[in-house]
């Protein structure tokens, strides 16, 4: 498809440059929920001719610029552009990523018409991912990938030439479905650990030194993504050197000191760039 990506800043979040890897890094922790939807209601009435759908990230987080919520705990952020995709009658989009399908908020808290997920990331699934969404866009989707006959929307597709690349294959069909009782029936097997691994984060970092750090730290758990996200941009909010800031091209690159060190300790390194870790 010949689509373009319009990237909106948010409103608060601001966009210094870090890093070894020199590049602009987005810090997200001050986020104002009602002036980025204007500011996304502006920029969508700008390119209103082309506008196909909105698009934003799954989880749920500070760092990722949805520290602002409403008394259930769901994104402002979000909520307020499923309403602007409402007004456009356009789809929206939220990439669920590495997060856990069921937990957290679901398609309806937000007004998403589609959401995705990598299933072999945070679940531990067999490699696949998947796609929940709206019957009448759906349809259209299981065509697209070989599950729907192109003619008649029936029949499946799947090992006929192209679309043989969209097959899953029955054993990870099996898993997939294993992780997805689990999350139904069993819901305490995924969120036990993600509760003790954050009682155990919150515990160690209460003795890191200095304290100036300590204080600035933002920690969250969330069950939308699986984990604890500990932030660490606010570091620098006093005008003094903070804890130094990477990028995603010093994941990519091998030159982040900090995964570098845990590499050294024999412990698998976080996920971590923007200031974020988790």
């Amino acid at each position: 498809a010949n689509l373009d990506t319009v990237f909106v800043r948010l409103a608060g979040a601001d966009y210094q440059v870090h890093g070894i890897r020199f590049n602009p890094v987005p810090l997200m922790t001050e986020t104002n929920a009602e002036k980025s939807a204007k500011k996304f209601a502006e920029v969508a009435a700008r390119h209103s001719e082309m506008l196909s759908g909105f698009e934003t990230i799954g989880y749920d987080s500070p760092g990722y610029g949805y520290g602002d919520k409403d008394e259930k705990g769901i994104p402002k952020l979000k909520k307020l552009i499923g309403q602007l995709a409402t007004t456009y009658d356009v789809p929206y989009l939220v990439d669920g990523a590495g997060g856990i399908p069921g937990m957290g908020f679901s398609l309806e808290d937000v007004g998403a018409d589609v959401m995705v997920w990598s299933m072999d990331k945070v679940v531990r699934a067999p490699t696949s991912g998947l796609i929940v969404g709206k019957e009448e866009l759906m349809v259209p989707i299981r065509k697209a990938l070989g599950l729907g006959g192109q003619r008649y929307g029936e029949v499946s597709s799947h090992g006929k030439a192209l679309f043989s690349c969209c097959d899953p294959g029955r054993d990870t069909v099996i898993g997939m479905l294993a992780v997805l009782k689990t999350i139904r029936d069993e819901p305490e097997r995924i969120t036990r650990p993600i509760d003790e691994f954050h009682d155990i984060i919150v515990e160690e970092f209460a003795s890191l030194k200095p304290r100036r750090f300590r204080d600035k730290l933002i920690i969250t758990k969330s069950y939308a993504m699986g984990k604890t996200e500990i932030n660490y941009e606010q570091t620098w909010c006093d005008d003094g050197f903070g804890i130094p800031i990477f990028t995603l091209d010093d994941l990519v690159a091998n030159t982040n000191p900090i995964m570098s060190a845990q590499q050294a300790m024999g412990i698998y390194p976080a996920t971590l760039y923007a200031g974020n870790m988790r």
